[in-house]
């Protein structure tokens, strides 16, 4: 286990590939699981597919407005993954 800074991570994303057109890509990208834990917290189980990889991320998110009083957001608090070979079908 490791722990990446958040800047580093999203330097990552920026660079990743796009898979959109992907169909191996689109036939595993979804979210597979969301749990609500009351109006304002729910857990997200998602896969993620970058062949020959294919993420599994459990997301952990909170609803509440920023500090300017704004409209609630859902965000993102905490973020686990794990990462398999994705299936070459």
């Amino acid at each position: 286990m490791f722990l990446i800074p958040h800047a580093d991570f999203m330097q990552r994303v920026a660079a990743r590939e796009i898979t959109e057109a992907d169909p191996l890509c689109a036939k595993y990208d979804k979210i597979t699981k969301v749990m609500m834990a009351g109006a304002d917290a729910a857990l997200v189980v998602c896969h993620i597919a970058y062949p020959p990889v294919l993420f599994t991320d459990v997301l952990s998110l909170l609803k509440f407005s920023d500090e300017d009083g704004g409209e609630p957001r859902w965000r993102i608090v905490c973020k686990s993954s794990v990462s398999d070979r994705c299936p070459a079908e």
